[in-house]
């Protein structure tokens, strides 16, 4: 009976209003510059420019954020058909030139490298 007397109390208690009621608040904060350039005043004299920053005090679930998208450098479409031509060139002038038929299989390789350098070169 003791315990039914002490647990009264709470039952009986409006607990959920004298519960601690925390409100968290924001403040949000907007910055903006301005620049002011220098420049020559009426007598000649050089006044040096500044920047200005002002802040405003703006609402928090209204924030609007602004994202700039990076500047994507598109690749160029264009071929040159110089690499190959001088290729086949290097090819031709590497056979014609090397008389010895046991050194061609190193030459006109170098030939068709060397063509290709050269038709890149040109581009």
């Amino acid at each position: 009976m003791k315990k039914l007397l002490l647990l009264l109390p709470l039952l009986l208690t409006p607990t959920p209003v004298m519960a601690q009621q925390v409100n968290y608040t924001q403040i949000c904060t907007q910055y903006r510059e301005v620049y002011t350039p220098g420049g020559h005043d009426y007598y000649g004299y050089y006044y040096p420019g500044k920047v200005t920053s002002e802040r405003y005090v703006v609402p928090c679930n209204n924030t609007r954020y602004s994202y700039a998208e990076p500047l994507q450098v598109q690749p160029q479409k264009y071929t040159c058909a110089a690499v190959p031509v001088g290729a086949i060139l290097g090819g031709i002038a590497s056979y014609a030139a090397t008389p010895r038929v046991a050194d061609r299989w190193y030459m006109i390789p170098l030939g068709i490298l060397g063509g290709g350098v050269v038709g890149n070169a040109l581009c």
